[in-house]
C-alpha cells in the first residue's frame, strides 16, 4: 500500500492547525504498539536529568524528537529524512517550543554519516523506502 498520499494529507493538516501536532503524536502512541515500546525503552535508558543527544534517523514526522525534547529539558535532537517538508515543518514547531535544540538535514541514510556524536540513535520505520 502507498502511504505517502495519506501522510502528506496529515502533514498539511498539521501545518494548517499546529495544535493538531500533539494530538497526532498521541494518536500514534495509541495506534502503533511499536511506538509505545520505543518510548518505554527511552524512559528506561535515561533519567529525567540526563542529557540526551538524539540522532533521529529517518525521522518522518519527528515524533521521537518531540518526545525526547519535551521530556528531557536539556536534550538536543538532530533529525534526517528524505522528506524536507516534514523536517521543515517540525523545525518551525521546535523553534517555538524547543528553541535552539533541534536541527535537521535532508539526507539519504544509505549514504549519509553524521559528523556529531550521539548517545541515542533511532531508526524506526525506515524500511519502506
Amino acid at each position: 500500500m502507498e502511504y505517502d498520499p495519506l501522510k502528506n494529507r496529515l502533514a498539511r493538516a498539521i501545518d494548517m492547525f499546529p495544535a493538531l501536532r500533539k494530538l497526532f503524536y498521541m494518536a500514534f502512541n495509541l495506534i502503533f504498539l511499536r511506538q509505545r515500546y520505543v518510548l518505554k525503552e527511552i524512559r528506561n535508558l535515561f533519567r529525567e536529568t540526563d542529557k540526551i543527544n538524539l540522532y533521529d534517523a529517518g525521522a518522518g514526522f519527528c515524533q521521537y524528537s518531540a518526545y525526547v525534547l519535551s521530556h528531557w529539558l536539556n536534550s538536543n535532537a538532530f533529525a534526517t529524512d528524505l522528506k524536507t517538508d516534514y523536517l521543515r515543518s517540525f523545525s518551525a514547531y521546535a523553534d517555538i517550543y524547543y528553541p535552539g535544540r533541534f536541527t535537521y538535514k535532508t539526507a539519504d541514510l544509505q549514504t549519509f554519516t553524521p559528523s556529531q556524536k550521539f548517545n541515542l540513535a533511532l531508526a524506526i520505520d525506515i524500511m519502506e523506502h
